[in-house]
């Protein structure tokens, strides 16, 4: 959280924090696991079907020295599978929402940082899309309706309801401090009767 923390200023104050839902790790064990499976079965089908050939022709040597070094196939769909997860990972640990006393900040990347951010007034309307699941291990990919910025997508996080709630409760506490009803007069459009 280093690297949020660094972009606050003095007279800000984190009101909020989110981070991404575990759901992606668990995609990433899922992914790696699919991987494994796929390469285990692609594995034993080549050397089922080399085996077959050798059978049929004793003369071929090729086909035997594709048998040895088929290990290949299950070693590169496990490496694949592990890069996927340590993608899914990287992503988990890297992202940061954070609400502050002036803005949202939504931070991604790890070593190729992306930030986004929106002031506090500028934020008109959220949408919180659940899914099944979602509702179920309780959690949902935010969208936020900036004003005068691009829109912000969430990614999904952990009890999204309570993150807007805090964003609410911010904002509100921002408008009552800058508008004040003693100073309010009523709307004049400047027409005289």
């Amino acid at each position: 959280m280093a690297f949020v923390d660094k972009m606050i200023g003095r007279d800000e104050e984190i009101i909020a924090r989110a981070n991404p839902h575990w759901i992606y790790i668990v995609q990433g064990i899922l992914l790696l696991i699919s991987f494994l499976i796929l390469g285990h079965f692609l594995d034993h089908e080549i050397k089922e079907y080399i085996r077959y050939q050798l059978a049929k022709d004793n003369e071929s040597q090729v086909i035997w020295l594709l048998l040895k070094s088929i290990n290949y196939i299950f070693y590169s769909c496990m490496i694949i599978g592990g890069f996927i997860f340590l993608l899914h990972f990287i992503y988990y640990r890297s992202t940061h929402i954070v609400i502050t006393s002036d803005r949202l900040i939504y931070k991604t990347g790890m070593f190729f940082v992306n930030v986004h951010e929106s002031s506090l007034e500028e934020i008109k309307g959220e949408v919180v899309h659940n899914g099944f699941f979602g509702r179920f291990l309780n959690y949902g990919f935010v969208e936020i309706d900036c004003r005068f910025v691009d829109n912000m997508y969430l990614p999904a996080i952990y009890s999204p309801y309570a993150f807007l709630h805090d964003l609410h409760k911010i904002s509100k506490a921002m408008k009552h401090e800058t508008f004040n009803n003693d100073d309010y007069d009523g709307f004049d459009d400047g027409l005289d009767f």
